[in-house]
């Protein structure tokens, strides 16, 4: 029975890595002086550089400070400001002009959302929005214009998590709680016939595999008791420590190229991780970012309409990136 490590974004979080949503989306508004003239910028604003210097982008820390910053503006310069559209042009006597719109509307849906917290808020705003259109009966060029503002969002995210996080942190520093925390993994036995060992222990496993722990844990001990224990612990048949990384980031590298060096902890079992919705930069397991509740009651009418296009975003459809497996 392998140990599992389930591990999430708190992880990078508690590594004081900006990865969470917030950072992500607030780092677009307040980088947006510098990169305007970027066409990753232009694939969801269309900002007329005209106007540029009349506003105070430097003040501009968040999606709330762009908007309160843009409307100041338009309502100070007599233009036309829509705000349902987040939409903006001025009334020069030969033609309208545009100053700002948005030209991804998935973007800008996600931005206008207050409640966003996490990751999987975006992801359900873009299955709730696929099932609106597919209940609709409406053409596949809508649900194609809706995955390509979805993938240009996530080569955005891609970028930023390249661009601020992998480039800018240097993965192979260690946490100073480092080997406190890595001393858990280290094999030792339980002595699980013991009574206080058994309430303390197997009570967290379902009864049938009560046996099959305390087997395990009596050739522990026996190996233990002939000073055998690091050779047991490293033979083939031995559970593995299995880190289910959810986590695009290296930010685990360190901790497993310890645990997996023998000259540091001898009695700590192989360790190795399922990154298992893909990795930064990496083309033998790139990025999966999407929807995965095939539970839904929706899903079985998207599937039902057999076209690929209303499944590209499903975390099960994209290329069997769980697979991949990293040892260190």
């Amino acid at each position: 029975m392998n140990k599992l490590v389930i591990v999430g974004n708190g992880f990078d979080l508690a590594h004081a890595l900006p990865t969470s949503y917030k950072d992500f989306i607030n780092d677009f508004w307040c980088s947006l002086k510098n990169n305007l003239q970027k066409e990753e910028t232009n694939n969801f604003i269309d900002f007329n550089s005209t106007y540029l210097n009349n506003m105070s982008l430097f003040e501009v820390k968040s999606y709330a400070d762009f908007k309160s910053i843009l409307k100041d503006y338009c309502t100070s310069s007599g233009y036309d400001y829509n705000e349902k559209r987040v939409y903006c042009r001025n009334k020069p006597h030969n033609g309208f002009s545009v100053v700002f719109q948005f030209k991804n509307s998935f973007f800008k849906e996600i931005n206008e959302q207050n409640t966003i917290t996490n990751w999987v808020d975006i992801e359900n705003i873009y299955y709730q929005e696929l099932t609106d259109l597919v209940k609709k009966n409406v053409e596949s060029k809508f649900i194609e214009k809706l995955n390509v503002e979805f993938e240009q969002v996530k080569n955005l995210f891609e970028n930023y998590l390249e661009t601020n996080i992998v480039q800018e942190f240097d993965f192979s520093c260690q946490s100073e709680n480092l080997n406190d925390l890595l001393k858990f993994f280290i094999v030792e036995p339980l002595y699980l016939e013991r009574e206080k060992s058994r309430s303390k222990y197997l009570k967290e496993f379902p009864f049938e595999d009560h046996s099959e722990l305390i087997e395990l844990d009596e050739k522990i001990i026996e190996a233990y008791r002939k000073n055998q224990l690091a050779s047991f612990v490293y033979s083939n048949d031995f559970p593995e420590n299995v880190f289910l990384n959810f986590n695009y980031t290296p930010t685990i590298d360190c901790y497993l190229k310890k645990l997996n060096n023998r000259d540091v902890f001898n009695c700590v079992n192989n360790s190795r991780e399922i990154q298992i919705h893909g990795a930064v930069n990496c083309k033998e397991n790139e990025m999966n970012f999407g929807f995965g509740d095939e539970m839904d009651n929706n899903y079985t009418l998207i599937e039902e309409l057999n076209n690929n296009i209303y499944l590209k975003n499903f975390k099960s459809f994209k290329s069997c990136k769980i697979q991949i497996i990293r040892t260190y």
